[in-house]
């Protein structure tokens, strides 16, 4: 059965962290933190060009906080987490693409960048420093991907698979290039003792995940998508997060 693009209300949250092993530990180690990224493609900020390349820009929400912000002390062996929205959750609509000559619209997408970082002796003011750089870094990689879309690389009689792709290859160059930068911009945001002591037990990226989906993805699972992953650390353990999608005002069957 096929299904109509048409814009949706939806909501993306995360709403679990649940810690499977707590690592060794050592003095100077404190609780994770969590940064949430999200992103969307859609007809409310890109246009399809009459050549069918794309000009605009993505939209994004940013989770709040960086140290202490999933409000956790002495978490234990097998505890779950709860997320709070102003962390991991955002609501908002995805409109489709209208494709030129075609009587026809190209569903949206929307993604969730999430890194998960362990405290260590970094400034609170250090990490959300280098915490709103990576928010920035997020949004010129995600509109650089639109700006350097090239039309003639896209198969026209499978155009939501191109797209898919070509935006899901973007995505995983992100993804490269973020654990360098969460280094460098939250070491650029302290001076000079800061960062000496942070070297004794700098913050941690545990681990990181880019997902990425289209509205036909929601629909064709009846409005309700549900995504996870799994973070494994030689020293901090495993930790798993855990989230969904789901259409607001009601589900399709």
């Amino acid at each position: 059965m096929k299904i109509k693009v048409e814009p949706i209300a939806i909501k993306a949250r995360l709403h679990t962290l649940k810690c499977h092993d707590r690592g060794t530990k050592n003095r100077f180690d404190g609780e994770p933190y969590l940064w949430n990224v999200f992103f969307k493609v859609d007809g409310e900020g890109v246009t399809v060009n009459q050549d069918f390349s794309l000009s605009g820009a993505a939209k994004l929400h940013f989770g709040e906080g960086s140290h202490g912000n999933l409000y956790i002390k002495n978490i234990k062996n097998g505890d779950s987490i709860a997320i709070t929205e102003r962390v991991g959750a955002w609501q908002t609509t995805l409109t489709p693409l209208h494709l030129p000559y075609f009587e026809a619209a190209f569903p949206a997408s929307i993604g969730v960048v999430s890194i998960l970082m362990q405290e260590g002796t970094v400034s609170h003011k250090g990490a959300e420093s280098g915490h709103q750089r990576l928010n920035e870094f997020v949004r010129q990689s995600i509109n650089q991907s639109i700006y350097r879309f090239n039309p003639k690389e896209i198969d026209i009689l499978d155009i939501e698979e191109a797209m898919k792709q070509y935006f899901r290859k973007q995505a995983t160059q992100v993804g490269d290039d973020v654990v360098q930068y969460i280094e460098e911009a939250i070491m650029k945001s302290q001076n000079v003792v800061q960062n000496l002591w942070s070297l004794v037990s700098r913050d941690t990226l545990i681990g990181y995940q880019i997902w990425d989906f289209n509205q036909l993805d929601i629909l064709r699972n009846k409005g309700l998508l549900a995504f996870s992953t799994t973070w494994k650390h030689e020293r901090l353990g495993s930790w798993q997060v855990s989230g969904e999608i789901s259409r607001v005002g009601g589900i399709i069957y």
